[in-house]
């Protein structure tokens, strides 16, 4: 299969969703296309088929996001960002028209589809969204991070029970629970202990899709009470005059 089959594809599936209904035909005709039926379905009559339908698109979003994850990792293993004078492969998506956070998550994804094989091996089935599976690799970063010398029967575990939440914020908080619980309690070798440790620290700003920006932030406690203390006087109320 090459890109050309792949267009070929869309333009069917794009033929299919954008037939509407004629006019001239009967109201008890049957579709001539999905377009047409999504258009003409009937409550409690078409709830299966429309859910199945639903069920179908979603597998195969999930096959695609897979397919352009692979995408990217050949193209910097190529070096192509190189040659199109970009910095990696997330700004040649973007470049191709992704918006950045499609970009982005899909250049992580490419980045974990031999080091995280479950994850790889689930969206190409279609059983995993790009959005659980990008939150798995971020998840499995995040404890490669905070725990040294993590063996493989340790990692294995730690993605078999990311993999078994249900939302990517429960695979996030599933994942700081086993940084934590697998982090030594005490300094060890002149490393200082995790809640000041500033190599941990990470920012994350994005914005969300009303336009507003939503901030995350995993900070040590010196730079926590600096925060605390440069906001705590733009958090207060203002009287009126």
């Amino acid at each position: 299969m090459d890109a050309v089959t792949l267009v070929a594809m869309a333009d069917a599936l794009s033929d299919e969703l954008t037939e509407g209904v004629a006019r001239d035909r009967p109201e008890d005709a049957e579709p001539s296309g999905l377009g047409e039926f999504l258009t003409r379905a009937r409550a409690v009559d078409d709830d299966r088929e429309v859910l199945a339908v639903a069920a179908a698109l979603l597998r195969l979003r999930n096959v695609v996001d897979h397919g352009l994850a692979c995408a990217v990792a050949a193209a910097e293993r190529m070096a192509i960002p190189a040659r199109k004078r970009v910095r990696s492969g997330a700004a040649l998506l973007m470049g191709l028209g992704a918006a950045p956070a499609v970009a982005m998550r899909a250049a992580r994804l490419g980045s974990a589809v031999d080091r995280v094989e479950v994850v790889s091996r689930g969206m190409r089935d279609g059983a995993v969204s790009a959005e659980f599976g990008d939150a798995v690799v971020r998840g499995m970063s995040h404890v490669d991070r905070r725990v040294d010398g993590i063996s493989d029967a340790e990692r294995e575990a730690v993605i078999t029970s990311l993999m078994v939440q249900t939302t990517p914020a429960q695979v996030a908080a599933k994942a700081r629970e086993w940084a934590i619980a697998m982090s030594p309690e005490e300094a060890d070798e002149g490393r200082p202990p995790v809640a000041e440790d500033a190599e941990l620290n990470e920012m994350t700003l994005r914005r969300s899709d009303d336009g507003r920006v939503e901030a995350t932030l995993d900070l040590d406690v010196l730079a926590g009470e600096e925060l605390f203390s440069a906001i705590d006087p733009l958090c207060r109320p203002v009287p009126d005059a």
